[in-house]
């Protein structure tokens, strides 16, 4: 399995590092892309720091849609599965079990629960949840190759039209999309306190 995980960054190294934490924690094999705005990002980024990671400085226009789209564009299609982290978000150890569905070669995509808060609140995933507002991100893992040229639209909730349009496309392919419940990221968890 070739796991890339994609990090949109517009804030500073310790969201990084704790970021770099949590992927440790789960110990499975990954590639790491940082991805930011090259004309805008105002941090220096210590990249020794990280195993298995890549920094992409984008020349797109400033939003976090854009470094996806960024990644999308830089990065050759092999034969990996993308999931984001964004940089306050933590992986969550349920990721885990997420992976033995990633061997089924009929399947394009993953959608799982998150944790939103510190008490343990859950955000759950169920096959009405492809709309924007009701998917966020951090809920999908995707085939790379299924990607083909679709790309995030630069507006807010652009990843729930992401999704929607990437779920219509596969339907139209006969792909399957796997929706669980199993909890496996950690909403904005680096603002919880």
């Amino acid at each position: 399995m070739n796991l890339h995980i994609v990090t949109p960054c517009t804030r500073d190294q310790s969201f990084l590092d704790k970021c770099y934490e949590s992927i440790r924690k789960l110990d499975i094999p990954y590639t790491w892309y940082i991805v930011t705005d090259k004309s805008s990002y105002p941090h220096s980024i210590d990249m020794s720091r990280y195993e298995n990671a890549h920094h992409l400085e984008s020349t797109l226009p400033k939003l976090w849609n854009s470094l996806l789209n960024y990644y999308l564009e830089a990065v050759p299609v092999e034969d990996q599965w993308m999931v984001v982290l964004d940089d306050d978000n933590l992986m969550h150890e349920g990721f885990k079990g997420i992976l033995p569905y990633l061997q089924y070669p009929q399947l394009c995509c993953v959608t799982y629960a998150q944790r939103i808060d510190k008490e343990g609140s859950i955000r759950e995933m169920n096959p009405e949840c492809f709309y924007p507002k009701r998917i966020d991100q951090a809920q999908f893992i995707l085939r790379r190759s299924d990607i083909d040229d679709l790309r995030y639209w630069n507006i807010y909730r652009g990843d729930g039209y992401f999704i929607l349009e990437f779920k219509i496309r596969m339907e139209m392919r006969g792909r399957q999309i796997l929706v669980t419940n199993q909890v496996a990221c950690n909403y904005n968890a680096q603002h919880w306190s």
